[in-house]
C-alpha cells in the first residue's frame, strides 16, 4: 500500500499492465524446481505412468514372468528398473507444476500477470490428469505465460499449435477422410475428422456459445485444422517412420513438437462464417481461420465479457462489456488496451463496494488460498498440503477436465460445506497447521500486542481487510474467537454439513448454538490467541470477497 501511494495509483496500475517489475528471486525459485525448464520429449522419457513402466520392466526381465502385480518381486523389479533407467512415476512431476504456480502467485510483484495467467489458462484449458501432466507443465510455461499480455491472436496461435491442446481436444489425430483432396494428392486410409477442437475454438476460445456460428462452421473449422498434429516424440518406432515419410514430402512444417502434415489436410474448398476458403491450401488455411476469428465482433464481445466477469461482477453491466468490446476491436484484441479500458470505467471501481460496502466478486478457492498466504506474509517451503486443500474446495488446479476451465462465479464455490472448508483452511493456516508453510502473524498488527480478543479482531482486521467493515458479522467473529476449540468445532460442522445451495449468511453456521452456551464455554478472562483471531478473519465473509 505504501508503494502504491508513493508511486501514485495510475503509475502503479500502468506498471502492472506493463508487467516490468523485477521478479528475479521468484523466477529463480521456480527455475530450481526439478525439471521445470525441460522440454517435452525429455519429460515424457523421464516421467512415465506406472503401468507402462511395469510392462517395460517385465519385458526387460526385471520382473519374473510368474510375479503378480502387488507382490514383492513385482514391486522390487519395477523399482530396480526405474532406478537403473532413470525413470520416475509421472506424478513425481506434479509438485513442479503446482509449486511453480503457487510460488509465482504468492510472491510475484507482477501480480496482474499472475491473475491473467490463471484467467488465460482457464480460457484455453487443458487438463493435467492422467498422462497429460508433463504436457500441461510445458503448455503453461511456453504457450500461456509468455503471452498473457499479448493480443488474442498471439494466444490463439500459441495454443492451437501446442501438443497439450492438440492432444486434449483430439486434433492431433484429425485427418482428412479417405479420398479427400490434400495438398499432396488424395488422403489415404485411416483418416477421419475430429471436430472437438473446431467446436471449442468457436464456442469457448473465440466467438462464444451465442456467437452466431452454425454446425457447418464447426465442421469447416475442423476441416481447416486437419493435419495440425504432434511429432511422435514418445514413440521411437513411429518417429522413425515419420522421419522417413515426411522428409521427402513438400509442405511439411515442423516447429518443435508441432507438425503440419499436408497428406492429412483436407484441401477442399470450405466456407466459414460467410467467407469462402478456396481449395488447395495448406497450413495457411488454419492460420486464416484464426485471423478471422480473432477479428470477429462476437469474439470481441465474448472476450470482453470474460474480462468483465473476472474483474467486475458475475453478471457484469452491459455498459462495461460494450466498453471493453470497443477497446478490443479498436486495438486488434490487445490485452493491455482492454485492461486500460477496464480501469478507466466507473463500473470497475464501483464493484469494490457493491455488496454492502464489500467487493461483489467472491474469491475462487485458488484466489482465497493465495490471498491468505500473501496477506499473512507466508513463506512457502513445501506446498504439498495446499494441493489437498484446493481439491477439497473444488478447484484442483490444472486438473479441470471439461474444456470450459474452472468457473468464475460465486454459485460454483459457495455452499455450506465449502464455506466451512474455507474456514477450516484459514484456521489451519494461521495456527501453523500446514507443514512447510510458515506465517508471520507478529508483523500484521502495529503497536503493542492486542490485550483482548476485541482489540485483536480490530487490529488484525485492519491489516488483513484494510478499508473494509466487518459489519454485522463482527459479533459472530468475536464469539468464535472467545469459544474454546473453535477449530475443532468448525471441523465437526464441516463433517456434518451436507453440500447444498446457500448464501453468504451460511458463514454464520457456527453461531447456531445459543449465545448463552458459548459464553459458558469460554474463559472468564479470555486471552488472545493471535492464530485463532487471524484464522477466524481469514474465514470471514469479508475475506472471501475479492
Amino acid at each position: 500500500m505504501d508503494r502504491v501511494l508513493a508511486a501514485g495509483l495510475e503509475t502503479w496500475i500502468e506498471t502492472q499492465i506493463r508487467s516490468d517489475l523485477p521478479d528475479d528471486a521468484t523466477e529463480a525459485r521456480v527455475a530450481a524446481l526439478p525439471d521445470a525448464r525441460e522440454n517435452l520429449p525429455t519429460l515424457a522419457a523421464r516421467y512415465r505412468r506406472s503401468g507402462g513402466i511395469s510392462r517395460e520392466a517385465r519385458a526387460a526381465g526385471y520382473i519374473p514372468p510368474d510375479a503378480e502385480q502387488g507382490t514383492d518381486a513385482y514391486r522390487e523389479g519395477t523399482q530396480r528398473f526405474m532406478r537403473e533407467r532413470g525413470l520416475q512415476n509421472i506424478r513425481a512431476l506434479l509438485p513442479t507444476l503446482l509449486d511453480a504456480k503457487l510460488l509465482r502467485a504468492v510472491h510475484a510483484q507482477n501480480q496482474l500477470r499472475e491473475v491473467l495467467a490463471d484467467l488465460w489458462f482457464n480460457h484455453f484449458n487443458v487438463t493435467a490428469r492422467g498422462g497429460n501432466l508433463h504436457r500441461a507443465l510445458v503448455y503453461d510455461r511456453d504457450a500461456i505465460r509468455p503471452h498473457v499480455l499479448a493480443p488474442l491472436r498471439t494466444l490463439l496461435g500459441a495454443t492451437a499449435r501446442h501438443p497439450a491442446m492438440l492432444h486434449y481436444l483430439d486434433n492431433a489425430k484429425s485427418r482428412a477422410a479417405e479420398g479427400t483432396p490434400t495438398p499432396v494428392g488424395r488422403a489415404g486410409r485411416g483418416g477421419g475428422i475430429n471436430e472437438n477442437y473446431g467446436r471449442e475454438l468457436l464456442e469457448l476460445h473465440t466467438l462464444g456459445v451465442d456467437g452466431g456460428y452454425t454446425e457447418a462452421d464447426v465442421a469447416a473449422a475442423a476441416r481447416a485444422f486437419t493435419g495440425w498434429t504432434v511429432w511422435p516424440y514418445d514413440n521411437p518406432r513411429q518417429e522413425q517412420r515419420w522421419t522417413r515419410r515426411l522428409g521427402r514430402m513438400p509442405g511439411v512444417v515442423r516447429e518443435g513438437m508441432f507438425v503440419f502434415r499436408p497428406d492429412w489436410h483436407d484441401a477442399s474448398a470450405k466456407t466459414l462464417l460467410g467467407e469462402r476458403l478456396p481449395a488447395g491450401r495448406g497450413m495457411d488455411e488454419g492460420e486464416r481461420v484464426l485471423d478471422l476469428l480473432a477479428a470477429h465482433p462476437s469474439t470481441a464481445r465474448h472476450l470482453a465479457t470474460t474480462f468483465a466477469v473476472r474483474f467486475v461482477a458475475d453478471d457484469p453491466p452491459d455498459a462495461i462489456v460494450d466498453h471493453l468490446a470497443d477497446a478490443f476491436r479498436a486495438s486488434g484484441g490487445d490485452t493491455r488496451e482492454v485492461l486500460r479500458a477496464l480501469v478507466q470505467h466507473r463500473a470497475f471501481w464501483d464493484a469494490a463496494t457493491v455488496a454492502d460496502g464489500q467487493p461483489g466478486k467472491v474469491k475462487t478457492p485458488f484466489e482465497l488460498v493465495v490471498s491468505a498466504l500473501r496477506a499473512t506474509g507466508a513463506e512457502i517451503v513445501r506446498a504439498r498440503a495446499l494441493y489437498d486443500v484446493l481439491e477439497a474446495m473444488g478447484e484442483p488446479i490444472y486438473h479441470c477436465e471439461p474444456p470450459t476451465g474452472f468457473p468464475d462465479h460465486a454459485s460454483a464455490w459457495i455452499n455450506p460445506g465449502l464455506l466451512l472448508t474455507r474456514m477450516q483452511f484459514g484456521l489451519r493456516l494461521a495456527t501453523g497447521g500446514f507443514r512447510g508453510i510458515r506465517v508471520r502473524l507478529g508483523a500484521l498488527a502495529d503497536g503493542p500486542p492486542p490485550a483482548s480478543p476485541a482489540e485483536a479482531l480490530a487490529a488484525y482486521g485492519r491489516a488483513l481487510l484494510p478499508g473494509r467493515d466487518l459489519g454485522p458479522t463482527a459479533d459472530v467473529l468475536e464469539e468464535m474467537v472467545l469459544a474454546r476449540d473453535v477449530a475443532a468445532r468448525v471441523d465437526r460442522a464441516a463433517e456434518q454439513t451436507p453440500s447444498a445451495d446457500a448464501t453468504e449468511a451460511d458463514m454464520d453456521a457456527p453461531r447456531r448454538r445459543s449465545r448463552r452456551q458459548n459464553r459458558r464455554e469460554t474463559d472468564p478472562t479470555p486471552s488472545v490467541d493471535s492464530g485463532v483471531v487471524v484464522g477466524v478473519l481469514l474465514g470471514s465473509p469479508a475475506f472471501q470477497r475479492q
